[in-house]
């Protein structure tokens, strides 16, 4: 169905359909109100949100087993899943990710957020955790779960690390406990500038970038887009490609430079037509994104259901620091390798 590129600009599209929400009314793109209509009602939705001083999401893969090999099998033989990554699809049904955004103190969203917290959850377990307050960093994974897709165990890992300098193995050994670790990103900025390691620097995803996607976003949404009256909401359509274009480099930083090239080319390959993503309202404020991924499948299916499903929640609680973090020395680690 998809190769690992198209994965990547699927994931691309999906991010587009929750920073529309969570980055609304970027302090780059204001919204236009005031002159009527499904569109401007829309963008007062928007611009409402982003005086808010934080956002939560949820997004889901709506789809079933049958639909999911109902499209597989619709696709080219060179695009289609095998049946393990057909039953990976499948298990995916039953995650789920979780976000939220808080802006600093005295602010809004529209000056961008200080703040993230990232949960990527399977069923009732959450497999891998992220937070984000200010230049501190934190991470706690799920290894037993992680160490059990490689038919491995966490008493192997730990073995790895007996005897290991403290420096490595204790925030080692505490995400194997399922506890939280940390990392002040701007004294391992300094480290890897000392130990000339500024290649490093850069490379890795920039969550927060989410938020200079909507400003390019936005402003291609206002000239492009069609916006219709639906039940409960409304429906944007716009051009695929040129709003992919738009916000190319921006999504080239949030999944890492390691993805540059693969996102251009699914950009680039992406055909000269329409989308659409449905917003939803409650009460006049955005409730909900649900962006059909089936219109940018090779060969479309009439009748399949597979789609990103995105609940907002505009009433999310600050994002606070985890405590008891076991805090990552970037500097001695790399002293001691040196």
């Amino acid at each position: 169905m998809m190769k690992r590129t198209g994965l990547t600009l699927f994931a691309g599209f999906g991010l587009l359909a929750t920073t529309v929400v969570a980055g609304c009314g970027s302090e780059a793109a204001p919204a236009t109100t005031g002159s009527g209509g499904p569109k401007s009602a829309l963008l007062e939705a928007f611009d409402s949100m982003s005086q808010s001083q934080g956002v939560g999401l949820e997004v889901k893969l709506d789809s079933s087993r049958a639909d999911l090999e109902k499209v597989n099998a619709a696709q080219p033989k060179a695009e289609q899943m095998n049946q393990a990554d057909l039953d990976l699809a499948v298990a995916a049904l039953d995650g789920r990710i979780l976000s939220s955004f808080s802006a600093a103190d005295g602010e809004t969203l529209a000056e961008g957020p200080s703040s993230y917290q990232v949960s990527v959850q399977l069923k009732e377990a959450s497999l891998v955790d992220l937070v984000g307050v200010d230049d501190d960093f934190y991470l706690k994974l799920d290894a037993d779960w992680i160490a059990q897709q490689f038919d491995s165990s966490t008493d192997d890992l730990r073995g790895a690390f007996e005897g290991a300098d403290p420096l490595l193995a204790d925030p080692a050994n505490a995400l194997l406990e399922h506890q939280w670790i940390s990392i002040d990103l701007a004294e391992a900025e300094k480290a890897l500038q000392t130990n000339d390691l500024d290649e490093l620097l850069g490379s890795e995803p920039d969550l927060e970038r989410g938020y200079a996607l909507m400003q390019s976003l936005q402003a291609s949404f206002e000239q492009e887009t069609e916006v219709t009256a639906i039940d409960g909401g409304y429906r944007v359509s716009a051009p695929a490609k040129q709003i992919a274009q738009a916000v190319q480099d921006d999504l080239v930083a949030l999944a890492g430079d390691g993805e540059s090239d693969a996102i251009k080319q699914e950009i680039e390959a992406l055909p000269d037509r329409d989308v659409t993503v449905d917003v939803f309202l409650q009460d006049g404020k955005l409730s909900g994104v649900n962006l059909d991924l089936v219109q940018f499948l090779d060969q479309p299916v009439e009748g399949a259901n597979l789609a990103l499903d995105v609940k907002i929640d505009q009433q999310a609680n600050t994002v606070q620091a985890p405590k008891d973090a076991v805090a990552v020395d970037v500097a001695g680690i790399l002293a001691e390798m040196g």
